[in-house]
């Protein structure tokens, strides 16, 4: 399964349907759900860390 498919899927719904989904599908799921949600936020910190140095220079 490849971790990055469900990194935009997990950032636009909400947690519950995310737990509904690991339940149904097991563990692995809910490794490739986590994974994707920890690459949502160093992605969000990404953005905004380079918006922020744009802004600066």
């Amino acid at each position: 399964m490849n971790p990055n498919s469900n990194s935009a899927s997990a950032a636009s719904t909400p947690s519950l349907p995310v737990a509904k989904l690991s339940k149904s599908f097991g563990k692995s799921s809910y490794v490739t759900e986590t994974l994707g949600d920890i690459g949502c936020v160093i992605l969000r910190n990404a953005v905004n860390r380079t918006r922020l140095n744009q802004r600066l220079s």
